[in-house]
């Protein structure tokens, strides 16, 4: 859970950074860098057990690919959110 928790919400800050999709403006080096490098310290964490069960290389995979799944669903929803409640954004 507390791998989930960690990966989410860093993604989130991609998906909440523009209302365009996330890959359409490159996020600043130091953001890029910043969320690399907690992740990388979060799923060692996980995976080795400090102050916690260890997860484990497996499962730490399968935690990051549900929440990948999860975020390219997350954007494809805000796009679908944004164009309804910004219509005139997307009048072209």
């Amino acid at each position: 859970m507390y791998l989930k928790l960690s990966v989410a919400g860093h993604l989130t800050i991609f998906l909440t950074r523009t209302r365009w999709p996330f890959w359409s403006i490159r996020p600043a080096r130091v953001l890029l860098l910043a969320v690399c490098g907690t992740q990388l310290v979060a799923t060692l964490i996980a995976v080795y057990g400090w102050l916690m069960t260890p997860l484990g290389w497996g499962w730490a995979l399968v935690v990051w690919g549900y929440a990948l799944a999860w975020f390219l669903v997350n954007d494809r929803l805000k796009l679908m959110a944004d164009s309804i409640l910004s219509p005139q954004l997307h009048a072209n």
